[in-house]
């Protein structure tokens, strides 16, 4: 197609448009091959009326977002999920957008791979990067840099960022909070699914759905957003179902884009509540890091090693803390919660430690149906609280009458 023929298309508005492509498809003895990239939903309903079935042959190919697009456009269709590209094929791609084919200096070799792993598979990212790299010196140094800083080269660029904000922006309204929690975990960590989704209802997001119970639901959640490829599979139950799940590293940073402009972490509850949990340390330190978890309930759930040892930068903005059916040793002091208000004990089994009583803000200790250590900890802060001048802290014990 010349461009004198370009210029009279554009002309045309979508409906001319796609008659002129079926009229030119559906002539006798025509077999016609079609490749479209990116296809949306809403696309491929309004586009497929002008391709016409003339039974010649012809083929249509193309790329799109969504599983179901390409099931459901044909009874005939043959799907092929993609996978992410291999390290190796991250580095033949990024020698050909850099070099064009060409030699290359092989002191680059190391440093080129080292970048092609960092793209984590993903094509478009690769793309990016190669961009940056063609429009620098080719020299060591120089791509080094690029290496400890890839996450920033490519999240500068806008249209990497647009291509992938659409993917976002096309989730239904229930799972865009539900994609945007991930923001919660740290990147290029693999994270066990049935946390992910107990957390999604905890924070309220799974909607009611009639003889389904709220897990099955936000089950069903992931299952849609792994689908779209925005989410991918970590390791697989011995059943088929899925065990681990994460993140590419650039959708990481695309949710922290989004999340950051819409103020998301500041508009989800700010209430978290655990029941029969199994924690390792690397879990209690990512709900310490939730940055507006004000209230925390943890309840008949064990802790690895039954000991918590919170770091000074955790719970930062924790105002209630409820632990009920544990036996944990609380490796607590002033230096942590800085900002707790409440401690509420239920059947709990192991001593308080006597410097909690120093945060400034703890104004409350309830300590109901313990072991005796418990009550007698709780008794020794009041005490020890009164004897400081701190009349405000007040300790109810309701004892279990062991």
């Amino acid at each position: 197609m010349n461009s004198l023929e370009r210029d009279e298309l554009s002309k045309f508005d979508e409906d001319t448009l796609g008659e002129k492509i079926y009229q030119s498809l559906c002539g006798q003895g025509i077999r016609y091959l079609i490749i479209l990239d990116d296809i949306w939903k809403d696309v491929w309903s309004d586009l497929h009326r002008y391709f016409p079935e003339n039974k010649s042959g012809s083929r249509i190919l193309f790329t799109t977002r969504f599983k179901e697009i390409g099931s459901q456009a044909s009874d005939k269709s043959i799907v092929r999920n993609l996978r992410f590209l291999t390290a190796d094929e991250c580095w033949i791609l990024l020698k050909i957008k850099v070099f064009h084919n060409e030699s290359y200096p092989l002191e680059l070799e190391d440093t080129g791979m080292k970048i092609a792993r960092k793209c984590g598979g993903l094509p478009l990212a690769v793309i990016v990067i190669a961009a940056v790299l063609a429009n620098m010196n080719k020299n060591k140094a120089k791509w080094e840099e690029v290496a400890e800083s890839l996450r920033s080269h490519i999240s500068k660029d806008n249209s990497c960022m647009k291509i992938l904000e659409l993917s976002y922006n096309y989730l239904p309204m229930h799972l865009k909070p539900c994609f945007l929690y991930f923001v919660a975990f740290e990147e290029d960590r693999e994270i066990p699914v049935q946390k992910l989704i107990s957390l999604w209802v905890a924070e309220g997001f799974v909607q009611k759905v009639e003889q389904k119970n709220s897990n099955a639901v936000s089950y069903g959640y992931l299952i849609d957003l792994i689908s779209r490829g925005l989410v991918q599979v970590g390791k697989r139950r011995s059943n088929g179902g899925v065990k681990t799940c994460y993140v590419h590293d650039l959708l990481h940073e695309m949710c922290l884009t989004i999340a950051e402009k819409h103020n998301f972490m500041k508009v989800i509850q700010e209430n978290l509540t655990l029941t029969a949990f199994n924690l390792n340390s690397n879990e209690m330190k990512m709900i310490g890091k939730l940055p507006k978890l004000e209230v925390l309930k943890l309840e008949s759930s064990r802790i690895e090693d039954y000991k918590w040892n919170p770091n000074e930068d955790e719970f930062q903005q924790l105002r209630f803390l409820k632990l009920d059916f544990m036996g944990v040793q609380l490796n607590f002091s002033s230096d942590h919660f800085s900002r707790l208000e409440q401690l509420v004990l239920t059947r709990f089994r192991t001593a308080i430690p006597s410097s909690l009583g120093d945060i400034p803000s703890l104004v409350k200790i309830e300590v109901r149906w313990c072991e005796k250590q418990v009550e007698e900890s709780a008794s020794k802060i009041q005490k020890e609280q009164k004897e400081y001048g701190n009349e405000l802290l007040k300790v109810i014990i309701i004892s279990s009458g062991r």
